[in-house]
């Protein structure tokens, strides 16, 4: 399944709880596409660096 999400900024440590659903549905095998409306934040978080490659701008 094709699955995105459209958020203000990626990755906040505030809203890490988004990180664990949207690691947790590539885990089961889902297409994952991540839309943050206002960028990239720092990359802080180790499971943001893996996601790199489902961040569109």
């Amino acid at each position: 399944m094709k699955i995105a999400f459209i958020v203000w900024r990626f990755p906040v440590l505030s809203e890490a709880f988004i990180l664990n659903q949207i690691t947790g549905l590539i885990d089961r095998g889902h297409e994952v596409h991540i839309h943050p409306v206002n960028g990239l934040q720092k990359k802080n978080l180790v499971k943001s660096i893996l996601l790199l490659k489902n961040i569109t701008f």
